[in-house]
């Protein structure tokens, strides 16, 4: 099936070379196939038919080059992507579109953001991923929503503290009676003793 969606890609390329889907097609099957060179030479083939303007062709060549081992430059193809998925996701609120572009492209800005968290999470540049996580987050995808609340700080509870009352001078304490101990004679030995 494979074979014949490349096939198919390859036919719609000859056809209208100036169209950059063919071309995009073409390196997600490869990334699927784990071909992840030649996908990102067919990535980069599309994105020079998009001329930049393609949000979905940045972001699978930011996924490509980390399957490559290329965090840094898939961030900053995702960089690229994000702003021109918000300002087609900002156009298309703007001109009152279907709610199922709409909401299409919100979802696409989602993944943007969450697949730059986790780029971001892998190089460890952990205040920037957790950024990333809490705006894909708050468009609505649910695994970023878990992530954020992962990489968030936690502080310990504070505990109450003990506030020690000032302290005040102890009042002095009498000595309790003594008991009275019978009296011993004293008496030389062999003297008598008499006790009234």
């Amino acid at each position: 099936a494979l074979k014949a969606s490349l096939r198919a890609f390859d036919r719609a390329a000859r056809l209208d070379p100036g169209d950059f889907r063919p071309a995009l097609g073409t390196a997600r099957i490869r990334m699927a196939r784990k071909d992840f060179r030649s996908a990102l030479e067919a990535f980069d083939a599309a994105e020079e038919l998009a001329k930049g303007g393609d949000a979905s062709v940045l972001a699978g060549r930011a996924e490509c080059r980390f399957a490559l081992g290329e965090p840094e430059r898939g961030v900053k193809d995702y960089d690229q992507a994000i702003p021109i998925e918000e300002s087609r996701l900002q156009d298309l609120r703007r001109a009152q579109a279907a709610p199922f572009e709409v909401s299409a492209s919100q979802e696409r800005l989602a993944l943007d953001y969450a697949g730059r968290g986790r780029l971001k999470e892998f190089l460890v540049w952990l205040a920037s991923a957790l950024a990333d996580y809490r705006q894909a987050c708050q468009l609505g995808r649910e695994e970023a929503c878990r992530k954020a609340e992962a990489l968030t700080p936690r502080q310990e509870p504070s505990k109450p503290r003990k506030v020690r009352p000032k302290e005040q001078p102890k009042p002095e304490k009498k000595a309790p009676p003594r008991k009275k101990k019978p009296r011993k004679a004293e008496s030389a030995p062999g003297e008598r003793i008499y006790v009234h």
